[in-house]
């Protein structure tokens, strides 16, 4: 017999009127759910089964009770977040960031450093290989297989100034010191050599950044030359010749010149002995309004014992031809004296410029120059140096050999010992002045020495003095065996197309190179090199020009080499050139700075 349900209700006289009462349950806030529920079951307003033995009384109201709506929230007071409150707050979250920042660095840098430390303690502590007694002692080449490489095979040209002051390692390569072997000693071998201090680590040079234009130029006006850049290996300096030019009339340092030239001595020397030239390059334009613009020169050498110019025994010769409209190249060829063709590469990078050619030797040449030429952007030209790369075997690459010569239009050059005639110092009143000669931009008839200078005698508030000196323009031949002549003979087609860059650079931007052109011209070497003809004639020489003491320099050192049988149009024309200061006006004194270029 099946068991009665406790749960359902019996007709009953008794409990006729009784029904089952609902107890109350008391809501969950929010209306969630009850923790008593394990499967999270929605509450149920009611209750499905009622409690066992619990009825409503006959009299309680049947009516169910309506449940009440919540009241609503109170509305929140309004709150708002002062701008100054938020500004602070960015600020400390942006100090908080850049805390982060520095701690992640310094916790890389000590890491680096740790490794490092652990490098150089393996390499310290490394045991060093047993050899035989049999085994002779040999010196490994640092060349060999433990030395590092650039990853670029060109030690100079093919990468940037700044790129080629310190080696890159190729990825499977690694920078480890190379090992010596102990050299050769008359005592007996050791068996072990643990005893022997290990070799240093290879110290890789940091790369120093190159200067800006301002500092450069600075740099040059303070020093009177510019250093020779850290990757170059010069070998020692075999001779110098010294450059100066003769201008043309009414042209200036853009122009076409009328004559090179280039001595064994410096033009304040040649100003107090005058010599012949050892080199003369006559310049010759023509064409570029209806025909095809060419440019040729000639170059003769001194015939030794006379000093006289024989054109016809050692005469260099070269033409460019261009076209008219577009401007290319139509022919281009150096003559020897001999009849031999040299043809000449020219290229403008944007990191350097390069002339490359092949010699009457038969190996492969190239000019270099170690820094772009760019007036645009500030670079004054006259702050190029520029070396010449020979092969050292036939078909070779020329920067992978030496540097036969080089080349400045500034070397920084000052007499110590120079007698400045009729001049007195108005700080110690010696006359004349022997030495350094400085001289009052603002003050008429102001000159003092050296000591003067330095003692602060005779010195006024706005007084600005200018050095009566003037640097040359050298060209170093650094190997016996280099044709000289050849060498000059490049070089000067590297300048000419150096030239034609700048003048396309003031095609381009006009106004940007008078700007470069302005800040030039305010230093005395800029001046000097680049010159205008008014610098050294007329009003040009009495007027503000007079304050310059390179020109003054210039067109002294002119008037000394000027021989008295020359007519006045001549000597004119020898202060512009002779005396063209280095590199700025005159031919025959270009000053070391040579010519216009």
């Amino acid at each position: 017999m099946p068991s009665p349900n406790p749960y359902q209700h019996y007709p009953s006289p008794g409990y006729a009127e009784q029904t089952c009462q609902q107890p109350q349950l008391v809501p969950y806030p929010n209306q969630g759910y009850p923790q008593s529920y394990p499967q999270s079951s929605p509450y149920q307003g009611q209750s499905p089964f009622p409690p066992q033995g619990y009825f409503k009384s006959p009299t309680e109201h049947s009516l169910q009770p309506i449940a009440e709506l919540p009241a609503a929230a109170p509305p929140a007071p309004p709150t708002s977040t002062p701008a100054q409150q938020l500004s602070e707050d960015e600020r400390l979250a942006h100090q908080l960031a850049q805390m982060e920042v520095d701690n992640a660095r310094k916790r890389a840098s000590s890491s680096a450093s740790y490794h490092q430390q652990q490098y150089q303690i393996n390499m310290l502590t490394q045991p060093v290989p047993q050899y035989p007694p049999s085994q002779p002692y040999q010196q490994s080449s640092p060349t060999g297989p433990t030395s590092y490489s650039p990853t670029s095979p060109v030690p100079y040209g093919q990468q940037s100034y700044h790129q080629a002051t310190h080696p890159q390692y190729s990825p499977h390569h690694s920078p480890q010191p190379p090992y010596l072997a102990p050299r050769p000693a008359p005592a007996p071998r050791p068996q072990s050599f643990h005893g022997i201090p290990s070799q240093p680590m290879i110290q890789i040079p940091q790369a120093s950044p190159l200067m800006d234009p301002n500092s450069l130029s600075a740099y040059l006006e303070t020093h009177r030359q510019v250093p020779y850049p850290p990757q170059w290996r010069l070998p020692p300096i075999t001779s110098t010749f010294y450059g100066s030019f003769l201008y043309s009339p009414k042209t200036d340092w853009l122009d076409t010149l009328d004559s090179q030239f280039w001595r064994t001595i410096r033009f304040s020397d040649n100003g107090r002995n005058p010599a012949p030239p050892a080199f003369k390059l006559t310049f010759k334009s023509r064409g570029g309004n209806f025909r095809d613009p060419r440019l040729s020169w000639t170059m003769a050498s001194s015939a030794g014992e006379k000093g006289k110019i024989q054109k016809s025994r050692t005469s260099w010769s070269y033409s460019l031809k261009r076209d008219l409209d577009s401007n290319r190249v139509k022919s281009e060829v150096i003559m020897t004296p001999k009849g031999k063709e040299i043809h000449c590469s020219y290229i403008h990078a944007k990191n350097y410029d390069s002339l490359s050619f092949r010699g009457v030797d038969g190996l492969l040449y190239k000019w270099v120059s170690h820094a772009p030429l760019d007036t645009l952007n500030g670079y004054r030209y006259d702050t190029l140096r520029h070396a010449l790369f020979a092969g050292s075997q036939h078909g070779q690459d020329p920067l992978y050999g030496q540097i036969v010569a080089d080349h400045a239009y500034w070397d920084g050059f000052v007499d110590l010992s120079e007698v400045h005639d009729g001049i007195e110092c108005h700080g110690c009143s010696q006359k004349p002045v022997v030495g350094l000669r400085w001289k009052c931009k603002t003050c008429a008839d102001h000159d003092v020495c050296e000591p003067c200078r330095l003692a602060g005698k005779s010195l006024m508030l706005d007084c600005k003095f200018t050095m009566v000196s003037l640097p040359d323009e050298a060209l170093h031949i650094r190997n016996p065996r280099v044709d000289v002549g050849m060498a000059i003979a490049t070089l000067q087609v590297l300048r000419d197309w150096e030239l034609n860059t700048i003048r396309e650079q003031r095609k381009q931007d006009p106004v940007g190179f008078e700007l470069y052109l302005d800040n030039a011209r305010k230093g005395d070497l800029g001046r000097i090199r680049h010159w205008r003809h008014t610098d050294f004639e007329g009003t040009g020489v009495k007027g503000g020009n007079a304050t310059i003491g390179t020109l003054m320099k210039a067109i002294n050192d002119a008037n000394k080499a000027a021989e008295p049988r020359q007519t006045p149009g001549d000597i004119g024309s020898m202060l512009g050139g002779d005396g063209g200061g280095g590199g700025g006006g005159g031919g025959d004194g270009g000053s070391g700075g040579g010519g216009a270029c």
